[in-house]
């Protein structure tokens, strides 16, 4: 298929007073990587989930692979498209292998066990994000960027077309962070597409091809990262003032010495 995994059509997303966005149309392709930007409160999450059908929509209609969101049953659609939350939940005690395994469910009939091929699925998830040999550990034992890992190798699990991951990076050190930036990459380029919300800025612009900025009060941008990634464009999305830096062919967004942006 040619056309977009995911689209978005005069979407308008709101919650309480916040709009995250309005009138938004946004599509996103096989081989995307794009990075969603913007203050905190603007209503990043709150959009993210939108775009996964699991907050409803003020206005506009979303379609996956060009068929109307609501027209897919529950299961079809969790094959499809994947979602993350910023936080895991673990209210009782279980191994890391069976929090993975929760990644196999919609491909999984009613009354089926998880066979040896999915537990193998599982595992490839786990080493994935440099997790091999943690399947017996109990999740409420991990460190944060270990759990978040295993939230990301769930995620992996599920096999997908479409990645919406909200601030996967969280509690996750340098080394992790850039590992699972590489994974996502790959990932793309072997022809999903993926969504990401992002808060270090230099680690979005050195991942995504494309960036999805929201401003407040529903105002948004989407381009390529070519196009958008401009001091005062990032500043304002940002709300600081930002002065690009050189390095080699490329740049880094660095703070001014300046008072936040209104």
């Amino acid at each position: 298929m040619s056309g977009p995994l995911l689209e978005a059509q005069a979407v308008c997303v709101r919650v309480g007073p916040v709009r995250a966005a309005e009138a938004l149309d946004f599509a996103l392709h096989p081989g995307d990587r794009v990075a969603v930007l913007g203050r905190n409160g603007v209503g990043k999450s709150t959009l993210l989930a939108a775009l996964a059908g699991l907050h409803p929509l003020a206005a506009g209609a979303l379609r996956v692979l060009g068929r109307p969101l609501a027209s897919w049953p529950a299961r079809e659609l969790a094959r499809t498209r994947a979602w993350l939350s910023q936080h895991p939940d673990d209210p009782f005690a279980g191994s890391a292998l069976d929090a993975v395994l929760t990644g196999r469910h919609p491909w999984l009939g009613r009354f089926d066990w998880e066979g040896l091929a999915e537990q193998q699925l599982a595992r490839d998830a786990l080493a994935a994000m440099a997790l091999a040999g943690f399947e017996t550990r109990n999740v409420q034992t991990l460190s944060g960027g270990e759990r978040q890992r295993v939230a990301l190798a769930a995620v992996l699990a599920q096999t997908p077309r479409a990645y919406l991951l909200d601030e996967p990076l969280t509690h996750l050190d340098l080394a992790s962070q850039v590992r699972v930036l590489a994974h996502f990459r790959g990932l793309a380029e072997a022809g999903a597409g993926v969504v990401m919300v992002i808060h270090d800025l230099n680690l979005a612009l050195s991942w995504a091809n494309r960036l999805l900025l929201l401003h407040g009060d529903g105002q948004w941008e989407c381009g390529s990262r070519e196009a958008l990634a401009r001091p005062e464009t990032l500043g304002r999305a940002l709300g600081f003032p930002l002065r690009a830096v050189a390095d080699g062919e490329d740049a880094i967004f660095v703070p001014m010495h300046a008072s936040p942006a209104a």
